[in-house]
């Protein structure tokens, strides 16, 4: 979850822009290391390095169309992403298993034998630790400002050379890879993945966590 909300912080937080289409990219992360383990038999540390990649790619294809609409009309078209993905996931069961899921996830494991309760706690915390230390050097930095001259006025940021898609493009991208990241780490932890993960509850949580945590605040 504070993987989610990190990404989320700097999407809504700092460059203004809401979606409520982040279970969908939970579940892109999630689903691309549940396929790549069991169907393809990857390494389950390289399914999980891919698995941000997964998701980046599906922050783009929502950024593309997202680009061209603000405020609410954004909100809605990232909703609709989530729930086509909600949808496809649930209806297309022989890929993504249905209401019964994937069973037979590959977890991390050292030495062969796979990451105990508190291995998985460790490596989670220092993944944290990271992306934090990470997003806190970088939005201190021009990226963090180019975001919010973007949530203050779009115009001026442009008039004043700052490229207004691509710095969109990036907060969506950054979003989505560590949301899909977070799902990636709950799918091999559980070693099973359903539909059921993939509500628009988990959207509004993940937006909730930042606006009451604090939009545009690294700590909150």
């Amino acid at each position: 979850y504070y993987l989610c909300a990190a990404g989320m912080n700097v999407l809504a937080g700092y460059a203004g822009q809401k979606s409520l289409g982040q279970a969908g990219l939970f579940a892109a992360g999630a689903y691309a290391v549940a396929l790549l383990t069991t169907r393809l038999e990857w390494h389950p540390a390289l399914a999980l390095a891919v698995a941000p990649l997964v998701a980046g790619a599906g922050g783009l294809l929502i950024a593309l169309p997202s680009l061209r609409v603000k405020g609410p009309s954004l909100a809605l078209v990232t909703l609709a992403f989530g729930i086509v993905v909600e949808k496809l996931v649930t209806e297309w069961s022989e890929v993504f298993g249905g209401a019964q899921g994937i069973y037979g996830i590959v977890p991390l494991s050292l030495d062969e034998v796979p990451f105990s309760l508190q291995q998985w706690v460790v490596l989670v915390i220092v993944l944290c630790l990271a992306v934090h230390l990470l997003l806190a050097y970088a939005l201190r930095g021009r990226f963090g400002r180019a975001l919010l001259s973007l949530q203050f006025d779009e115009i001026a940021a442009a008039c004043s050379g700052i490229a207004v898609y691509r710095y969109k493009t990036l907060a969506f991208i950054v979003a989505a890879a560590l949301c899909g990241l977070g799902g990636a780490l709950v799918a091999q932890q559980n070693q099973y993945f359903n539909s059921d993960f993939v509500t628009f509850h988990l959207s509004v949580f993940i937006l909730l966590l930042v606006l009451l945590g604090g939009a545009g605040s690294i700590y909150g």
